[in-house]
């Protein structure tokens, strides 16, 4: 089972640093202008433009705080859980669902899901699996005694 654990974190890091380096989306305005980015591009982007607040806020929830989930779990640093930190983490793959929300109902500009995205939401779902065989094994264990 322990080796299962490895692979997951494995897979689950190796998809999260994939999805935040590769294009998450490509945005094309008036059919003429299209261009893509990633979560550290659009980091790299905002601080670059002074927006220094939002740039960190991006930094924050969707690199820092995922990167320090993974590191917890491999270092089973139960403490940083207890924290809520995992409640925090991947908050822009939420706030990402409503730029693709608007793209739907706009007529000026169209969205296209990259690969980075897929991996990203391949990451979460890893993260949320392995949640779940924890917990399952925690309940399992608190039975028996």
């Amino acid at each position: 089972m322990a080796s299962n654990f490895r692979v997951f974190l494995i897979l689950e890091a190796t998809l999260l640093i994939l999805g935040i380096v590769l294009p998450m989306a490509e945005v094309t305005e008036f059919w003429l202008f299209s261009e893509q980015f990633s979560v550290l591009s659009l980091c790299i982007v905002l601080l670059n433009q002074n927006e220094i607040i939002l740039g960190l806020i991006v930094l924050l929830f969707g690199v820092v705080i995922p990167i320090s989930k993974i590191i917890a779990k491999i270092l089973k640093f139960d403490k940083l859980m207890q924290y809520g930190i995992h409640k925090a983490g991947m908050i822009d793959v939420f706030l990402f669902s409503f730029l693709v929300y608007s793209s739907k109902i706009s007529d000026y500009f169209e969205l296209e899901l990259k690969v980075g995205f897929y991996c990203l939401l391949l990451a979460v779902l890893f993260g949320i699996f392995h949640t779940v065989i924890e917990f399952s094994k925690v309940q399992k264990v608190k039975k028996e005694n």
